[in-house]
Parts: C-alpha cells; sequence; structure tokens
C-alpha cells in the first residue's frame, strides 16, 4: 500500500502538480535572457521537458535534469538537480545556465532563477492536449522553430492515421491500471487513471473510452469496483524491471480472480511494460500506437 501510494504521488507528479494552480509567475523587475536561441546550457526541471528538449535534438545543450528524468537513456548520464518541487537553486546556478525550463508547479523554483539573472520558461505539461504549444515554445526560444514545427507535424500525422483507423469503431471501456501491489500474487491496492489529461485521453485517441467515469484522478479501486465497471479491455502498466524474463505473464495470471469481468472472460488483458508510457512527452504517439494495438487489434 505505502509503495502503491508513493508511485501514485510521482505520477501525479509528472503529469502535472501544474493543476494546482496556472498563475503568471511574479519576479521582481529584472531582466533575464531573452533571446531566441541563445540557449547553450539548458536545465530541465521534468522528465516531459527533458524528453522533449532530446526529441528537438537540444540533448547536448542539456546541462542538468531531475532525478526522475530517465528517457531517453542519454539523459541518465546528466548532472542532477533534485526532484520536481525540491530542485536546488543553488545547484542549478553553479552549472550557469542560459535557461531553465520548468512547469507551472515550479511557482517557486522559477522566480528565484530568474532574480539571479537566469532565463525562465514555463510549459504546460498537464495533457496530450499541451504538448504542441510547449514543443514550439520550447524550441522557439532555443532557436529549432522549425524542428519543433517538423516534430508537430509528425505527432499530427501519426494521429490522422490512427483517427483513420479507428473511424466507425465501436469504443469498448478501458480500464487502465497505473500501479498495484504485485508481491502479494493477487489483485490489491490497485490504481487506476482516472479523470487526468494524460493516459485517459490517450486511450480515447486509441479509440477506446476510460471505464472510469468519476471525478478522481488515479482512484485506488477495488476488485468489486473493477466488477461493476466490467472493461471490456484492461491495460495492466507493469515496471520494466518486473517484467524482464517474461514474468508479466505470472503477473497478469492475478486477473483470472476476477473471470467474470469482460476483459478477463475474452483474453483482454494486456501488459504495458514501457516505463515511459506514462510520461506526457512527444512520444505518447508510441503509447498511442501500442494501446490501438490492444483496442481495437483489428486495426492492425
Amino acid at each position: 500500500m505505502r509503495h502503491g501510494k508513493k508511485i501514485i504521488a510521482i505520477i501525479l507528479l509528472v503529469f502535472g502538480v501544474a493543476f494546482w494552480g496556472r498563475w503568471q509567475l511574479r519576479g521582481d523587475s529584472r531582466p533575464s535572457p531573452q533571446t531566441t536561441g541563445d540557449c547553450r546550457r539548458i536545465v530541465s526541471l521534468a522528465p516531459s521537458i527533458t524528453e522533449t528538449l532530446f526529441e528537438l535534438g537540444l540533448g547536448d545543450r542539456v546541462v542538468a535534469v531531475t532525478d526522475y528524468c530517465k528517457f531517453p537513456p542519454e539523459a541518465q548520464n546528466k548532472p542532477k538537480i533534485g526532484g520536481y518541487l525540491d530542485c536546488n537553486c543553488e545547484r542549478i546556478a553553479l552549472l550557469e545556465p542560459d535557461l531553465v525550463v520548468g512547469l507551472d508547479v515550479h511557482r517557486e523554483t522559477l522566480p528565484r532563477l530568474k532574480e539571479l539573472g537566469i532565463g525562465v520558461l514555463t510549459v504546460s505539461h498537464l495533457g496530450v492536449d499541451d504538448l504542441p504549444t510547449s514543443i514550439m515554445k520550447i524550441g522557439t526560444r532555443c532557436g529549432e522553430k522549425e524542428k519543433a514545427k517538423a516534430l508537430v507535424a509528425d505527432i499530427n500525422r501519426r494521429l490522422d492515421k490512427i483517427a483513420k483507423k479507428t473511424a466507425g469503431l465501436k469504443t469498448p471501456s478501458v480500464l487502465v491500471v497505473v500501479d498495484r501491489a504485485r508481491a502479494a500474487g493477487r489483485l490489491r491496492d490497485i490504481y487506476i487513471s482516472g479523470n487526468e489529461e494524460h493516459v485517459g485521453r490517450i486511450v480515447e485517441l486509441a479509440g477506446g473510452r476510460n471505464a472510469y467515469q468519476g471525478t478522481v484522478r488515479f482512484p485506488l479501486v477495488s476488485t468489486e469496483g473493477i466488477t461493476e465497471m466490467n472493461p471490456d479491455v484492461i491495460l495492466d502498466c507493469i515496471p520494466q524491471e518486473l517484467a524482464d524474463g517474461g514474468r508479466e505473464k505470472a503477473l497478469l495470471k492475478h486477473w483470472k480472480e476476477l473471470d467474470s469481468v469482460a476483459a478477463v472472460k475474452n483474453g483482454r488483458v494486456y501488459a504495458v511494460t514501457d516505463d515511459h508510457a506514462t510520461i506526457p512527452g512527444p512520444n505518447f504517439v508510441d503509447t498511442v500506437e501500442q494501446f490501438l494495438g490492444h483496442i481495437h487489434p483489428e486495426t492492425e
């Protein structure tokens, strides 16, 4: 249970604790570097931002990332500046960055850095629909506007292709399990994707609908609750470290205890072992395509 709560806390932060307040950052009147393209040393304050910077070909300019930035793998070799809400401003300042890119939630960190004369840029990564705008903001500020345009165009092209595949098809109800206790050998402490703007939206783009229709972002549900929702498809997010060696098959067997649920009865419970599937970065389209293969295998 304790492990589940920790994982959900991390996911909430990644998805944008930003919903706590989308407000204008207020610093003093002291100017900070704002020159477009004059960003040779960049610090990222979130995994989704790090992923975006590398996708734009700016990885060699990134001088530091957070402790949670794991993708792409090269990001793990960058110096670390702390977590999401506990970034070490002193450490950042010593790196002498031209630009620090953060989320709305960094409402304390970014103004402090701005006071030090460091350029800051705030983007919103609450979910899929925020990404095109944030990609363009980062690309434009860092002098890679054309790459940003190309990346957004490629995302839209792939989404259009998926939309054509799912046009006119039924929309199965989908339950996405973002975390659960797996050592017990049975289903317990199950956290699912609820009323949030990333995984739920990916389900929609892949031609499904969220089986959960409540207001909680990542609810803890019981087996009885899942039985009542009776999803057509269950997508169980299993950490890669647990999936290695084919262990996901053993973990998926836990679902047999819910043999009255449509997804279980019809053999439509699937493992999602891509650890960055829940990160709202530009590679979310990979996750949409993966979900599409499970939700609508007939489109393959």
